[in-house]
């Protein structure tokens, strides 16, 4: 497909926005969901949400518009800063082809409602501080002689988190529309000023939260297990 045939299309899809047929439009509402999405090009996998005309990529700083647009009865997704094909599929899960690029597919899945957010809001305490007091943790050489609050805490909120452990640190949060995915750019003093980046929320009652945590070294890579912390399966305590 030649570019100009590809500004064409665009412009048709753009001035029908408004031509929409609401026949289709259960098929297709994105709003208010969380997807599991895999770009089959770039072997890449990530958390999206989809607001009411935005949409946010969980673990990145990565935030955008979209738009759901039909030409005659046909659906397109407009995102990205590209056009796409949308085809639903079966179990919840949703095809995309970019205009103008047919071997770049993209495929979504549903992910299911998980928890309530406000289970979530409070302060936490990680299991293995429980019942211990700080001379059972030495700390780090740069904390050496400096006041410890004990025990080491989280406190959630709506929109953001606080650690206080031999200082306090907070960041801004995103939960996902399921409940599931926390990204935040939290810096963690006893990790040597690596960042939480993202918890999966793996268990959630009103007592007990189990995550995954991913940190990162600001502007490099994430980090693995391999590299010796313990961020897998953690278990948190809610303070009452």
């Amino acid at each position: 497909m030649n570019r100009s045939t590809i500004y064409f299309l665009l412009i048709l899809i753009f001035v029908s926005c408004n031509q929409t047929d609401k026949r289709n439009n259960s098929d297709f509402l994105l709003a208010g969901k969380t997807y599991f999405i895999y770009s089959e090009k770039d072997q890449e996998t990530n958390i999206i949400d989809f607001k009411d005309s935005t949409f946010y990529i969980h673990g990145k700083k990565h935030t955008n518009n979209w738009k759901l647009s039909y030409y005659e009865s046909i659906p397109f997704l407009i995102f990205e800063r590209s056009v796409s094909g949308i085809k639903k599929l079966n179990n919840g899960i949703i095809s995309l082809h970019r205009i103008g690029y047919p071997n770049d597919s993209i495929s979504m899945s549903l992910l299911d409602f998980k928890w309530k957010k406000e289970l979530l809001y409070g302060t936490w305490i990680e299991e293995k501080y429980i019942g211990t007091d700080s001379t059972d943790f030495p700390p780090p050489p740069i904390f050496n002689n400096v006041k410890v609050n004990w025990p080491p805490t989280y406190k959630l909120s709506e929109n953001k988190i606080e650690f206080d452990f031999y200082r306090k640190t907070e960041s801004k949060i995103r939960i996902s529309n399921n409940g599931e995915f926390i990204s935040m750019n939290l810096n963690n003093p006893v990790f040597y000023n690596y960042e939480e980046k993202q918890w999966h929320v793996k268990f959630l009652s009103d007592s007990v939260m189990i995550i995954d945590k991913d940190l990162v070294i600001p502007n490099h890579s994430k980090v693995t297990s391999q590299r010796g912390f313990e961020y897998k399966e953690l278990k948190l305590i809610k303070k009452r």
